[in-house]
Formats: structure tokens, C-alpha cells, sequence
């Protein structure tokens, strides 16, 4: 199966270290070049993401390490479009796979159907300890990980026509999943991981951390969840 791995051009420890894991696994990828969100242009921020509907879906805008981490992702997905690729996994540099992994992509290769909007999981987004076989995947509706998932090509037409301009973080799996977007699955027990030896590239915005600040977070969400609903039921996005 096609297999991509994101992967920032000053990061080449990072590179050497989830390519030997990826071999050892049996996954040969091709090296995506990760966008650089501290890099891009205050323009070429702008035209990445559709600020107006990020703000009613999450609150709050991104860092530019998360417009990054999105961009690139969506990268794949355009060449997965453009060169008509069925499925293909997605794995960020920081990865870690546990042995059972190739017997959880055997299982998401069979459940994989071509013609379905459907992301399989390898992680569970914790960072709980690695074990077990991971040769069963269970449907889902949350989900916030993505050093290693397996997409089809029209899940990843959908994720670009909902997610390109950049509206919610690329692992915002669970607002796909609820929506319709996607079928959601998750490996279990998980067989994958991220390697937390490795500082992240995508801090947190998180809500504000002083009391009159999550008030004033809080007063402006009771006004855009509604509109962020109204918006979907107008225009499927």
C-alpha cells in the first residue's frame, strides 16, 4: 500500500529515526517535505485557513506550527487526488509502532473499501503504554491523533472539500466523524504512538488561562457553536 510520512526538512534525526521504524515494521513511504507554519508569509497564512468559519468551529485562531501540521496534511491528500490513489497511510515522524502493527494494517487493509470515506486509526491519542496485538479496529466518533492512520481516496477528497481553506486541525476526527464527513475507526488496543523523546512542532492554543479571559472565551462560544451549526446545515461544511 502507498504510504506517506511528513516530515520537516530540519528535522532529519526525526526523518532517519521513523524510516528505520517504518522499514522494521515492513512500510516503505515516501517522504512528504512538511510545511513550516513558522515560515510561511503573514499571506500565505491567511490564505490557509478560513479564519471567519475557524473561529465559529473552535473559538479561537491557530498557531502557526498547527496551520503547519494541517497544511501538510492536506498535502497528501492532494496527491493522493491527483495521482488516484485508493488508500494510503499517513504516518508523522515522531511515530512509534508496536509488533503488533503489521497485523492491525493486515486488518485495515481488509476492512478498507475504495469507494467509502473511511480513516482507520492506529492510535488512540493516549500516552499509554504500547501493547497487544491490534488486529481488531472498532468504529468510532472521537478521535485526536495522527501520527499513523490509514485514509481512502474519498475520505480524503471530503477532508479537502471541508477542510481546505483550514477550518479545525486535521485530527479533528471526531467533528468528521459526527457530521458525516468520514467512518471513523479505531485500532484496539492501539499499535502506534508518538515518541514523546521528541519536542513537538505544534504547540497548543489552548483557552485562555486567567478567569476573565475563559469568561470571555466562554460568552463568545454560546453565540459561534450555534452559528458554527447553522453554517453546516447551509452549506455541508
Amino acid at each position: 500500500m502507498t504510504a506517506f510520512l511528513i516530515n520537516l526538512d530540519r528535522h532529519p534525526d526525526r526523518l532517519a529515526a521513523a524510516q528505520t521504524r517504518l522499514s522494521q515494521a515492513g512500510v516503505k513511504a515516501v517522504r512528504v517535505p512538511a510545511v513550516d507554519g513558522a515560515s510561511l508569509s503573514p499571506a500565505t497564512r491567511r490564505a490557509a485557513v478560513a479564519y471567519f468559519h475557524a473561529l465559529l468551529a473552535r473559538g479561537r485562531l491557530y498557531t502557526p506550527g498547527q496551520i503547519g501540521c494541517t497544511v501538510s496534511h492536506l498535502a497528501v491528500y492532494r496527491r493522493m487526488v491527483e495521482a488516484n490513489v485508493p488508500a494510503a497511510l499517513v504516518f508523522e515522524d515522531d511515530v512509534l509502532l508496536t509488533p503488533g502493527f503489521p497485523a492491525a494494517l493486515a486488518a485495515a487493509e481488509k476492512a478498507a473499501a475504495p469507494s467509502r470515506p473511511q480513516v482507520f486509526l492506529f492510535s488512540d491519542g493516549t500516552q499509554s503504554p504500547l501493547s497487544g496485538d491490534g488486529h481488531a479496529f472498532i468504529r468510532a466518533t472521537c478521535g485526536d491523533c495522527s501520527e499513523a492512520y490509514l485514509i481512502t481516496l474519498p475520505a480524503a477528497r471530503e477532508l479537502l472539500r471541508v477542510n481546505s481553506p483550514m477550518v479545525v486541525m486535521l485530527d479533528s476526527w471526531t467533528r468528521f466523524a459526527t457530521r458525516g464527513h468520514i467512518e471513523l475507526y479505531r485500532a484496539t488496543p492501539a499499535t502506534a504512538t508518538q515518541d514523546h523523546t521528541f519536542q513537538s512542532v505544534v504547540p497548543v492554543n489552548g483557552r485562555p488561562s486567567n478567569w476573565f479571559g475563559r469568561f470571555l472565551w466562554n460568552a463568545a462560544r454560546l453565540i459561534e457553536k450555534p452559528l458554527d451549526a447553522l453554517w453546516f446545515r447551509l452549506t455541508g461544511k
